[in-house]
């Protein structure tokens, strides 16, 4: 008997259970359905928020680049001069100055009289200087504008066969050597990129010659030195000394900023 009676209590729990599900499926049947989203708008929305996010960024990398274009081209103007530069009247024996103003090119005498004046567009690279070009004793003024090498006689007149376009555009230069002392010029160059080269009078580099280039602002020309019958660039920036051999490439050695290369021994 009690067998039986457990058996009627099961069954109708089973029962209870099976009018509880029904009655549930029936009740979310006729339920309102949550509104499903759109999964491909969904996306379309995401890719171009990220797409104009990118072009955000894009926009700010230009930006930049241009905020530092403009800081170095600041810069190159601020350390730029077109004069004016003394140079040697080779007929009188006299200092004059040689200087570009008002796209004029101009030469004054030593009493202040100009003596020649020429219309001259380009800036000049805020060195010039004077050499026997031709070696019988008469001297011509040797300039860089922008990135060509310029010869003028002491009479305003270009002397041909000399103007030459260098590699690179120069920021200060050139200084000028005579190595071998048969006046055969070398000249040495800042340019625009931070980088420091090596030219002759037909713009040619020393086929050894290694351009010379630091992690830093390179502000002028290195120092010429001798020691013990070898030639080496002394070049002073902010922050360093660097020691080069005369055919550039890496820095032998670097030192502190205030050092004298007098100080030190190489």
């Amino acid at each position: 008997m009690e067998k039986k009676n457990a058996t009627l209590t099961l069954i109708s729990l089973c029962l209870m259970c099976l009018a509880i599900a029904v009655g549930l499926f029936y009740i979310y049947k006729d339920a309102p359905k949550p509104e499903v989203k759109n999964d491909k708008k969904q996306l379309e929305t995401l890719l171009e928020e990220d797409e104009l996010q990118n072009e955000d960024d894009k926009q700010g990398e230009e930006a930049e680049k241009k905020a530092e274009e403009a800081k170095k081209a600041a810069e190159i103007k601020k350390r730029h001069t077109d004069g004016p530069f003394s140079v040697l009247n080779c007929a009188t024996g006299k200092v004059n100055t040689l200087e570009r103003k008002n796209g004029q090119l101009s030469l004054t005498n030593e009493n202040g009289k100009v003596l020649w004046s020429i219309p001259f567009e380009t800036p000049l690279c805020s060195m010039a200087g004077t050499i026997d070009y031709y070696a019988n004793g008469k001297l011509q003024f040797l300039f860089i504008s922008n990135d060509e090498i310029r010869l003028f006689d002491r009479t305003g007149k270009e002397v041909p066969g000399v103007r030459t376009k260098l590699a690179k555009p120069v920021l200060i230069g050139p200084a000028i050597y005579d190595f071998s002392g048969n006046r055969k010029y070398n000249i040495l160059t800042l340019n625009t990129d931070n980088t420091i080269d090596m030219y002759n009078l037909k713009g040619r580099k020393p086929a050894k010659w290694q351009s010379i280039q630091v992690n830093e602002p390179i502000q002028s020309l290195p120092q010429y030195i001798i020691r013990k019958g070898k030639s080496f660039w002394w070049l002073r920036t902010e922050n360093n000394c660097y020691l080069y051999a005369f055919m550039g490439g890496t820095p032998l050695k670097i030192f502190p900023a205030n050092t004298s290369p007098a100080d030190v021994s190489f």
